[in-house]
């Protein structure tokens, strides 16, 4: 969360949304559970900075997640709000 901290804080961004890409493993079956609080976490330091997190997604070699999508599945996946 530093890391997207020192980011957010860099100044002389306009940006509104953002859409977190981060290279780290991920496994089958259902998110770990520190991810929703992660989520959670990420999303208060984004709006912190007037920006809204759309999604994080992590990646590795072999699998790729929607950590929005596997927390609320029915959910539509664009929102501003």
């Amino acid at each position: 969360m530093l890391a997207l901290a020192c980011c957010l804080d860099r100044g002389g961004r306009d940006a509104e949304i953002a859409v977190v890409f981060c290279d780290e493993a991920v496994s089958r079956g259902p998110l770990p559970s520190d991810q929703a609080a992660r989520w959670n976490a990420a999303r208060n330091l984004f709006a912190a900075h007037s920006v809204h997190l759309v999604d994080w997604f992590s990646c590795d070699d072999q699998l790729f997640r929607s950590t929005r999508m596997a927390l609320a599945p029915d959910e539509e996946w664009w929102t501003i709000a």
